[in-house]
């Protein structure tokens, strides 16, 4: 199923040269974007939210480095004959995607700043991942772990910040002082 799915979407590059030229750029830059949004956000009043972005950030590459590492899943244009291969090729392995790792911090950050800013942030890291697997870089396979990987990694880390925040900052409800 990886495969063939890799294969319909890389099969529709060389199409059209703007589209193909949409997705070398997104491919390219839309982590810096992304990580760039996350970093500006240690400026506002959602900083907290920013550090857990950057520790997610952190956290997670680390983890896709050890997974990559063991796994060293080759790229599709070294597995595969046919690859429309759009941008200069990676040396890393393959699984998992490190941009979709990025982009899932990147997303779950902004869905815990703003729901519709969120959704947005959201929509863009899906695009910038269906970019990776048009250029020829990645199996969608590769994409949706590291995704999968760094959005459970941000809601543990969500998770573990609201529960420190309740221990630090106990309720006032007056019915917690009554059996």
């Amino acid at each position: 199923m990886d495969l063939y799915l890799f294969e319909r979407i890389n099969s529709m590059a060389g199409t059209y040269a703007w589209f193909d030229a949409a997705m070398r750029f997104f491919s390219t830059y839309g982590i810096w974007v992304g990580m760039l949004s996350i970093f500006l956000l240690l400026f506002t009043k959602k900083r907290n939210i920013g550090r857990i972005g950057i520790i997610g950030l952190v956290l997670s590459l680390g983890i896709n480095q050890f997974i990559k590492n063991a796994l060293e899943r080759p790229r599709p244009f070294i597995q595969e004959d046919s690859v429309q291969l759009l941008i200069e090729r990676g040396a890393s392995p393959s699984f998992p995607s490190d941009q979709a790792v990025i982009m899932g911090v990147v997303a779950v950050t902004w869905l815990l700043v703003h729901k519709k800013i969120g959704t947005l942030a959201a929509v863009f890291s899906l695009f910038l991942l269906f970019s990776r697997v048009y250029v020829g870089h990645h199996y969608p396979l590769d994409v949706a772990a590291g995704f999968f990987l760094s959005a459970v990694l941000m809601l543990g880390l969500s998770t573990f910040r609201k529960s420190r925040q309740k221990k630090k900052y106990p309720s006032k409800d007056v019915s917690n002082h009554f059996p």
